[in-house]
């Protein structure tokens, strides 16, 4: 996040690196950006010098030998406790808030990401082979499967009553996908901080859903790293043994199990 000029009068002489790894005061007058922000950036250097490159400006792009910059290693948000999971459900129940309450499920129990839950139709919903079909919408690599865990049957029967198949599973209402996602997100994550407090709705959101899935299905020992990536939903296109041999293929009847 330094501009050069800034590095060539304040840091003159200086490594960069080294002044990073050695926490400088030197560098404390810097606004810190972000990673995305930096990678942004990155992205736009390398774009520009791969053009001088190809013009034959230059003989090479020195911006296509840095290393990917690592992401943190924790984030600040965690999973939610049982006990938290139960006073968010026992909240929902007392304020007869049903679809709110089938839809928290869905996503603890599938590990959804809020997004590709709100995509699902009743015509996506397939009772018979307790499965959901979804689109992945984080990434066009991500193989997903979305299996209906045997305590999900009676909420999403619930919410297919008196919709045709075209008619969203939840919050079946005429908007943009971004402003109901914005809507839902806002309303639910308001529920997460009125029964938990402003304290912890700073390490809790409606994601935490999703982690508490994983570290379930992980916790479980039973899957192998494809499995706990395909259940989640993450892009598989770095997987050799997928994309070449197994070319997605999946044992559904294991998974269900």
């Amino acid at each position: 996040g330094l501009k050069v000029g800034d590095i060539v009068v304040s840091g003159k002489g200086k490594d960069i690196k080294i002044l990073i790894d050695k926490q400088s005061k030197l560098l404390d007058k810097y606004e810190k950006q972000e990673l995305s922000t930096i990678m942004a950036v990155l992205k736009i250097v390398k774009a520009t010098f791969n053009y001088f490159m190809d013009n034959t400006y230059i003989y090479s792009n020195p911006f296509n030998n840095l290393s990917k910059i690592q992401q943190k290693p924790m984030t600040n948000k965690r999973e939610f406790q049982p006990r938290e999971l139960q006073s968010i459900f026992q909240y929902l129940v007392k304020n007869n808030r049903r679809e709110d309450y089938n839809f928290l499920k869905l996503l603890l129990y599938t590990g959804l990401r809020r997004g590709e839950a709100l995509t699902i139709t009743c015509a996506d919903i397939d009772l018979g082979k307790s499965m959901i079909d979804i689109d992945g919408t984080k990434t066009k690599n991500a193989k997903r499967i979305a299996i209906i865990h045997k305590g999900l049957s009676s909420e999403i029967t619930y919410q297919m009553q008196g919709k045709s198949a075209d008619d969203y599973l939840f919050y079946n209402q005429n908007l943009t996908l971004k402003y109901r996602d914005e809507k839902v997100g806002n309303k639910l994550n308001e529920v997460i901080k009125e029964v938990l407090g402003d304290k912890l709705k700073k390490v809790l959101d409606l994601h935490s859903l999703r982690k508490s899935f994983a570290q379930e299905i992980y916790l479980a020992n039973v899957f192998d790293d494809l499995a706990v990536k395909t259940l989640m939903g993450h892009s598989t296109k770095n997987d050799i043994t997928d994309t070449h041999y197994l070319r997605g293929k999946r044992d559904y009847k294991i998974l269900k199990e």
